[in-house]
């Protein structure tokens, strides 16, 4: 649909928070922790995961000082096998741990998405759970170098971890995040999206046109047809 964000796509998470009555949000990668303090003026509860012990001393006490956010140090799938089964609210996930060079960590295991989606499964309550993943693009093809291709699933193993059986979500990926919805949720997020999609085409048009005009009325226009 030529939607792309950088960082999270706040109004789409909102909609969903509303439509779910999602309360708790549960970010892996937690960087600077722009998206969690965001988080914090939307949700009751915010947890936000970060394996880089130098951005997690710079940023933890920031964003702690909120008050609804806990940061926790370490790989994602570690402390998600401890922190999920506290978790009984409806709850977004935000999975974002995957390794961009720089100064993020996780060089040695670049993606652990697959095992962050599983504990999800094994562990809360599906039908009170959303999945976004960021970054979908680099899973719609080979992950570009210096990235070490064997450690990022493909797509097809993303969408069949997240939804084995077909049964309990409903997945989009649009720009460039994959949302996965509680299945229940699938008709209310269809029509949301479709006049998303609308509203932006609606929007396109009306700029181009607005363009076309100002393009006509301008004086340098009309440069050499005298």
């Amino acid at each position: 649909m030529g939607m792309h964000w950088h960082g999270i796509p706040q109004p789409h998470v909102a909609v969903i928070a509303e439509m779910m009555g999602a309360t708790c949000f549960v970010e892996t990668g937690t960087f600077q922790g722009g998206t969690a303090a965001w988080a914090s003026t939307m949700f009751k509860t915010v947890h936000t995961i970060e394996l880089s012990e130098e951005l997690f001393s710079k940023w933890s006490p920031v964003l702690q000082s909120r008050g609804n956010i806990t940061c926790h140090q370490g790989t994602s799938p570690a402390v998600m096998r401890k922190l999920l089964p506290t978790i009984k609210e409806t709850t977004i996930f935000w999975l974002d741990a995957h390794y961009s060079a720089g100064i993020t960590a996780g060089k040695d295991d670049e993606c652990p998405l697959l095992e962050e989606i599983k504990i999800i499964r094994e562990t809360m309550d599906l039908t009170k759970t959303c999945i976004l993943i960021d970054d979908a693009r680099l899973f719609m093809v080979p992950v570009p170098k210096p990235h070490n291709v064997d450690q990022w699933p493909t797509v097809q193993e993303v969408l069949n971890a997240i939804d084995p059986e077909g049964k309990d979500f409903f997945t989009v990926v649009f720009g460039d995040v994959f949302f996965s919805v509680p299945v229940q949720y699938k008709r209310l997020y269809q029509e949301f999206l479709r006049n998303h999609y609308q509203q932006n085409k609606e929007n396109a048009a009306a700029a181009a046109k607005e363009s076309t005009e100002a393009t006509k009325a301008s004086p340098a226009s009309l440069i050499g047809m005298a």
